[in-house]
């Protein structure tokens, strides 16, 4: 199973989830050390992640890509600045 977490609009990565191991060795550098899934959740399938220290340079939209055996699902969430 494979989990990433990307901006949309630079494909950047925030957060990989790869072999039963989160990877932050392929975040981008803005995301480093900021992100975290909740470990509880992982085993009911829920790969929320958590973004601490959130600010206006992190508007914008996200996807979140699941990939297990030959299935593909993904979400969106968009993070809007206070004020627009």
């Amino acid at each position: 199973m494979e989990v990433e977490w990307r901006r949309t609009d630079t494909d950047t990565i925030l957060h990989l989830f790869l072999g039963g191991q989160s990877r932050p060795e392929s975040q981008g550098d803005a995301y480093r050390g900021r992100t975290h899934l909740l470990p509880q959740e992982i085993p009911k399938g829920n790969f929320s992640l958590l973004l601490q220290d959130v600010g206006a340079a992190d508007a914008g939209v996200y996807k979140c890509v699941v990939y297990r055996e030959q299935e593909r699902h993904e979400t969106r969430v968009r993070i809007q600045e206070v004020g627009k």
